[in-house]
């Protein structure tokens, strides 16, 4: 009975802080958006496509190049300056000590030009971790991967 309730309190903790949203100066309120809106295109366990993408700063990164060094987490979000974003990679980057430990690093990937997402990172006090820009073609690695949002 414990444990169930340990759980249900658990749960009901990470259900009200989903709900929070950041609290970084500017950050757009989308609305409702759908739930769903792609298709993944890469199945659990399958190689994830290679790509080569611009960083906030300057250099490119190629996925390629972590293979056999490390574990990478891709983290796509749609949009700088929204609220789910804008808290999802502050958490990232506190986590950031316990995934080197299971041989991962994160890197980080929207669709938004790079002096935006540079304005955006400065906004949310620095993140840790690769920043690319899958801005043009527009979408074209989110969309290799079937996570583009079409909103």
């Amino acid at each position: 009975m414990i444990f169930r309730l340990s759980i249900i309190f658990i749960f009901s903790s990470v259900a009200l802080v989903a709900e929070e949203k950041a609290h970084f100066p500017g950050i757009f309120d989308p609305g409702n958006l759908k739930p769903v809106d792609s298709h993944l295109l890469v199945a659990v366990g399958e190689e994830a496509p290679d790509f080569e993408l611009p960083s906030t700063d300057g250099r490119r990164v190629r996925l390629s190049d972590f293979r056999g060094k490390q574990n990478v987490i891709l983290s796509f979000v749609p949009a700088a300056w929204t609220p789910v974003c804008s808290a999802q990679w502050p958490g990232y980057n506190l986590m950031l000590d316990e995934f080197a430990e299971l041989d991962a690093t994160v890197v980080g990937i929207t669709v938004d030009n790079t002096p935006t997402q540079h304005a955006w990172v400065e906004a949310m006090e620095g993140i840790d971790f690769p920043v690319l820009s899958d801005f043009y073609p527009h979408g074209a690695v989110a969309q290799r991967y079937g996570i583009l949002r079409s909103d």
